[in-house]
């Protein structure tokens, strides 16, 4: 499984799908498969890429109404092809299922104006319009449109997914959480670096760390059955008891804002640091209390 597909399989189940992806691989061609993957994942009605519903038999017979490939005449494509295939269309409902999926091969040869004709489209998309672009390169993209995106990788994920995600990097995160209490601030700064080494990427961090606060959120609901990460469960009771409403909100903002700071290309260690530093921060203003 990619690390996309892993990424939107989250997503849906949380039901938090966005409305623009882009779809980076190193590979020829491979960028293009993860995301005819994608679009037939998030058109599939079940939103697990079930294979039975009307939506997937659509899709795997090529005769999707709600999934459209844009195509260019030329190298590049040109403003006319992006308002009429994107822009004009996305304008008109879906004709049989809930969303609209547009897919963008070798998104990263649109030029500067066929980038600007899309802005305002991926700016106030319709509930129902997703873009999926593919391509090698999101620095060809301007930061107008990027900040617009979320991008993920296509390539393979390290280790099948885990339910109770035990992955070595993982359990590096939650040591990092553990010792937050206590961390120094060039240790916070220096939390990224070290969950890189131990294999995870920023936007994976990013989701772990918004995995923990979900999972503190859960023990001050009562429902300690239910967490992502169960084995932690005594630090999580402890930062529970510790960390008022109004602080778990607040880093709530700060690790949405960490996920918007990311896809603006903010170095990611500053936008990891920042977070740990608050989270650091908020444990000891509950011990002035």
């Amino acid at each position: 499984m990619t690390r996309a597909e892993s990424y939107l399989r989250e997503v849906l189940a949380r039901q938090e799908l966005g409305h623009a992806y882009f779809l980076e691989a190193a590979q020829p061609g491979q960028a293009e498969r993860v995301m005819n993957t994608a679009a037939r994942l998030i058109a599939c009605e079940k939103g697990t890429g079930c294979g039975v519903c009307a939506s997937c038999r659509a899709f795997d017979s090529g005769n999707h109404p709600d999934v459209i490939r844009l195509t260019k005449a030329k190298t590049t494509y040109s403003a006319k092809e992006i308002r009429e295939q994107l822009v004009s269309d996305m304008s008109i409902r879906p004709y049989r299922f809930p969303r609209k999926i547009y897919l963008i091969p070798e998104a990263d040869t649109l030029t500067p104006l066929c980038q600007n004709i899309m802005l305002k489209t991926m700016e106030e998309p319709p509930s129902y319009g997703v873009v999926l672009l593919a391509g090698f390169n999101r620095n060809a993209f301007l930061p107008t449109l990027l900040s617009r995106m979320v991008c993920l990788s296509a390539e393979e994920t390290e280790t099948a997914p885990d339910a109770q995600e035990t992955g070595s990097g993982t359990a590096e995160l939650l040591r990092a959480v553990y010792e937050l209490d206590g961390m120094s601030a060039a240790g916070c700064l220096n939390v990224f670096s070290r969950l890189k080494k131990a294999g995870l990427e920023a936007d994976v961090q990013v989701r772990r760390f918004e995995e923990v606060l979900r999972d503190i959120y859960t023990v001050k609901g009562g429902a300690e059955d239910r967490l992502h990460f169960s084995a932690e469960k005594a630090t999580l009771g402890d930062y529970a008891e510790r960390l008022t409403d109004r602080s778990l909100r607040e880093l709530w903002d700060i690790i949405q804002q960490a996920k918007t700071q990311l896809r603006l290309n903010i170095k990611a260690d500053n936008v990891i640091g920042a977070f740990c530093l608050s989270f650091r921060e908020a444990l000891r203003e509950s011990e002035e209390i």
